[in-house]
């Protein structure tokens, strides 16, 4: 994976290192990179999304970009809490790097719902991303 400025990319608002990984917050998307090994439950994800509110307001619309440079897991029925308490996001593009990457997207993939795709580079999901808004 190249290095990346994320500051450098338009529309760039704020950087948040939490616990669990490094989000860069954008006028209508995230770009996320969750650490080594974390596993990522709906509790793990409160804290970001309590994060995601202050910054945008509760009628968040947006999309996420899951820059998936590191190995981790996700609980995936935590999705169905996700929207269960009024959250949704406009589109998720899953950037892989190796097998396992991809094997995880097609598993959110059924969970999701909404506009979902899988890149192998972070300019190809910035791309698509930044062509829906």
């Amino acid at each position: 994976m190249k290095t990346v400025d994320y500051k450098a990319l338009p529309h760039f608002e704020q950087t948040y290192i939490l616990q669990c990984g490094t989000f860069h917050f954008y006028k209508d998307f995230i770009i996320s990179q969750i650490n080594e090994g974390e596993y990522i439950t709906w509790e793990r994800a409160q804290e970001l999304i309590d994060i995601a509110i202050d910054h945008y307001g509760r009628k968040i619309n947006l999309s996420l970009i899951s820059n998936r440079y590191n190995t981790y897991d996700i609980k995936y029925d935590d999705w169905k809490k996700f929207y269960k308490e009024g959250f949704s996001l406009k589109a998720l593009a899953i950037v892989t790097y190796n097998k396992s990457g991809l094997m995880n997207f097609m598993s959110e993939k059924k969970m999701f719902g909404h506009k979902i795709r899988n890149f192998y580079s972070l300019d190809s999901a910035l791309k698509w991303i930044t062509s829906l808004t």
